[in-house]
């Protein structure tokens, strides 16, 4: 059974995807950033203000990095954006449809879904993670997804 959705993508939903994807790097830079903040409020009564100046800096351009990176991300992507996205769901395979690409992917190729409220997050075996919005689907055809990546062996990770 095939399951077809297509999406309009927009900026709100395209930093969804993202955050989604690549969630464990946004929390670490969150935590680096923050870290280093604290660092420079805490060296400010040792070593002056020059140095805490300077790591208060760096903290809060560690903290701004994802969403920069989304922003410039999106300055890529939204020329695309004329045209809905397309996504393809069946027993067999998974498939992307932009302006620009055409990608399916085998379920054997793929080693871990994760089910996020907007997002289905596909981690390849390459390590690359692929989001497929929810909203692009009907709601009947978002829950046999579900039951889809619940339910189909998905392949082992690499050993290296």
């Amino acid at each position: 059974m095939l399951m077809v959705g297509e999406l309009k993508l927009d900026r709100a939903m395209y930093r969804r995807m993202v955050l989604a994807a690549s969630r464990s790097t946004f929390w670490f830079l969150r935590a680096v950033g923050g870290f280093v903040v604290l660092l420079a409020v805490v060296s400010s009564g040792y070593d002056g203000p020059g140095y805490a100046v300077f790591l208060a800096v760096v903290g809060v351009f560690v903290l701004g990095v994802p969403s920069l990176g989304i922003w410039l991300g999106w300055r890529r992507t939204s020329p695309l954006t004329s045209r809905p996205w397309r996504y393809e769901v069946s027993e067999a395979t998974v498939g992307i449809h932009t302006p620009q690409t055409d990608v399916t992917v085998n379920w054997t190729g793929i080693r871990q879904v994760r089910t996020e409220r907007d997002v289905w997050v596909l981690r390849l075996l390459n390590r690359q993670a692929v989001p497929i919005p929810r909203t692009a689907f009907t709601a009947e055809d978002a829950a046999r997804i579900d039951e889809l990546a619940s339910t189909l062996p998905v392949a082992a990770p690499k050993t290296s």
